[in-house]
C-alpha cells in the first residue's frame, strides 16, 4: 500500500514542481529583462525622442545618434526628409538652369554648389563619431535657432525651426563646422570662472562660421535670408558678408534687448578662429569678451586645460 501511494503521489509531485519551477522562471526573465531595460535606457538615453519635463512637451525633441549605438526610426526619418528636401531642390534648379540667360545661370550655378556642399556636410554628421541631437523649435516662441553643447546627454544640440529646411541647412552648417573644429565647446570650467563662460554656447565662432550658415541657407532658400534686416539687401549669393552678418538685426517679438543684434555679442568674433587659435590671439579677436585674456600660457584653445573640445575626429 505504500508503494502504490507513492506511485499516486509521484505525478503530483512532479506538476508541483514545474508549475514552481514555471513561476520561479518567469520571475527570473522578468527581473532580468527589466534590470536589462534598466541598463539599456542607461546605455541608451540619448535615443530617447521625448523628454518628460515640463519645458520639454512644448516642443518636439528628437535624437539623431552617432557610433551606431542607436539610430531611433523617427529621428533618422526626420534628419533623412530634410536631405531629400536638398536633393529635391537640388534636381529643380537643375531644370531651372534649362534656357537661362548666363547672368542667371550663374547665379543658379552657384546656389547648386552650395547645396551640393550641404549634402557633403550632413554626409559627415552621418558618418561622424560626434553625437548629434536634434531640437526642433517652434518659431513663434522661440527668437532663434542655434546650435548648443547639452551637458546633461553629452551631444551637440542642432536646434532649428519646425518644418524649415532653410532653418536646418544653417544649424547643420554649424555642426558641420564643429566636426572639422572651426567652432567648439567648452565642456569643463574652473570653479571661479563658472559664472563667465556658458557651457552651452559655442567657442571660437566668428562672423565667417555665419557667412558659410547663411549662404547655404540662402542656396536652399533665398526668401528667407532675404526677408532678414541688416546693413543692406541681398540679391545675391556673393552679398552675405562679414558686414551683412553682424549688422543683422533679429526682430522676434521674444527675443532679449542684447540678443537683436545677434552677432555683435561678446562670444563672436570679427575674424576667423577655430581650435588652432592661440589664447592670446582669442583675448585680442575677441573685443567684448576678455574671459580668454584670464588664460595664460601659449596654448592653442584645443590643448588649454579649462576647455576641453570634443574631438569628432578620434
Amino acid at each position: 500500500m505504500k508503494t502504490e501511494k507513492n506511485k499516486n503521489s509521484n505525478p503530483k509531485t512532479l506538476i508541483l514542481f514545474s508549475v514552481i519551477t514555471i513561476i520561479l522562471g518567469v520571475a527570473f526573465v522578468f527581473k532580468t529583462t527589466k534590470e536589462k531595460e534598466k541598463v539599456m535606457e542607461n546605455l541608451n538615453v540619448l535615443a530617447f525622442n521625448n523628454f518628460e519635463d515640463e519645458k520639454s512637451k512644448k516642443f518636439d525633441y528628437e535624437l539623431f545618434i552617432k557610433e551606431g549605438i542607436i539610430t531611433d526610426s523617427i529621428s533618422k526619418a526626420k534628419f533623412n526628409k530634410h536631405r531629400k528636401n536638398v536633393m529635391r531642390k537640388i534636381s529643380n534648379l537643375e531644370l531651372e538652369r534649362k534656357n537661362k540667360k548666363e547672368i542667371e545661370l550663374k547665379k543658379l550655378n552657384k546656389r547648386l554648389n552650395e547645396l551640393k556642399k550641404v549634402l557633403k556636410y550632413l554626409d559627415t554628421l552621418e558618418l561622424s563619431p560626434c553625437r548629434f541631437k536634434l531640437k526642433v523649435l517652434d518659431s513663434k516662441i522661440h527668437p532663434m535657432a542655434n546650435i548648443t553643447y547639452d551637458t546633461t546627454y553629452n551631444a551637440i544640440s542642432i536646434n532649428y525651426f519646425k518644418n524649415n529646411t532653410a532653418s536646418f541647412v544653417h544649424e547643420a552648417t554649424h555642426a558641420y563646422q564643429f566636426t572639422k573644429g572651426d567652432i567648439a565647446f567648452a565642456q569643463k570650467t574652473k570653479t571661479k570662472y563658472d559664472d563667465e563662460i556658458n557651457k552651452e554656447l559655442p567657442l571660437a565662432v566668428d562672423l565667417f562660421d555665419e557667412v558659410s550658415a547663411y549662404r547655404a541657407q540662402y542656396a536652399y532658400d533665398p526668401v528667407t535670408v532675404k526677408s532678414l534686416s541688416s546693413s543692406h539687401k541681398i540679391n545675391v549669393l556673393e552679398d552675405i558678408n562679414a558686414v551683412w552678418v553682424r549688422n543683422i538685426r533679429n526682430n522676434h517679438p521674444n527675443v532679449k534687448e542684447e540678443d537683436v543684434y545677434l552677432y555683435k555679442r561678446p562670444h563672436v568674433a570679427l575674424d576667423t578662429v577655430n581650435i588652432y587659435t592661440s589664447v592670446h590671439e582669442l583675448c585680442d579677436l575677441y573685443i567684448d569678451n576678455k574671459w580668454f585674456c584670464r588664460l595664460h600660457g601659449p596654448l592653442v584653445l584645443k590643448d588649454y586645460g579649462i576647455i576641453s573640445y570634443l574631438d569628432c575626429n578620434k
